[in-house]
């Protein structure tokens, strides 16, 4: 369903967030 997709579309958007925001407070 479009619904399903858009779920699975935020989350990837959430996980992509975490891991840009872990690389960048390695890098301090």
């Amino acid at each position: 369903t479009i619904r399903n997709r858009d779920t699975m579309e935020q989350e990837r958007v959430k996980i992509a967030d975490l891991e840009s925001y872990i690389e960048n407070s390695l890098e301090f």
